[in-house]
């Protein structure tokens, strides 16, 4: 049996549900994170889109051009409570980057080196 995890935004207005584990967990320290999430990293859970369901209120979205591939960035968020709870990239259309923060339990998640990484530590 797979393993399902919920979250959301603050006010409630946008849901989501994960099914699975994460293909990877990465701790994002470039400086476009450090804005997006407004501290030193990003906390980011990936997964195949399929295994992602919002409901509720559509997500607003913002998007940015990498200062490094110049490929599109797609950061989704509450348009009520200004929550961001995901990205997701040109370079690659079939994953998600769900916000770690965002899970109703922040921490399920597997946090071990086999399973997470630290990007962009200059």
């Amino acid at each position: 049996m797979e393993t399902a995890h919920e979250g959301g935004c603050v006010c409630g207005e946008i849901r989501y549900r994960t099914q699975g584990e994460p293909m990877t967990v990465n701790y994002c320290h470039c400086t476009f994170c450090q804005r997006v999430t407004g501290t030193s990293y990003l906390v980011e859970t990936i997964h195949e889109v399929r295994n992602v369901v919002f409901t509720g209120a559509q997500p607003k979205h913002y998007d940015h051009r990498s200062d490094e591939s110049g490929k599109r960035i797609t950061v989704n968020f509450c348009g009520r409570c200004g929550t961001s709870l995901y990205y997701s990239l040109e370079r690659f259309p079939d994953r998600i980057a769900v916000f770690g923060g965002t899970f109703d339990d922040p921490n399920w998640f597997d946090r071990s080196a086999a399973k997470c990484q630290h990007i962009f530590t200059r």
